[in-house]
């Protein structure tokens, strides 16, 4: 393996996990709600909502995506 292109986190308190990576270095890009079809298929749990924060390394290169389940 040569490197991670983007690493996906569900956690609990969204603001508590993007405050703790930015303590880290990382840099908050922007935050959205996900939900319809698409995250459906993704996750396996039909009406399911999502709440995302990506993150990234100052200068580019992988990826964090922090994501809290609003429903269920």
């Amino acid at each position: 393996m040569q490197r991670f292109d983007h690493v996906g986190i569900t956690v609990a308190d969204l603001e508590g996990a993007v405050a703790f990576f930015e303590a880290m270095g990382l840099e908050a890009g922007g935050r959205q709600v996900v939900e319809g079809q698409f995250i459906d298929t993704v996750c396996g749990i039909p009406g399911s909502r999502c709440e995302v924060v990506g993150l990234s390394l100052p200068g580019g290169g992988t990826w964090l995506e922090v994501a809290r389940f609003v429903t269920p």
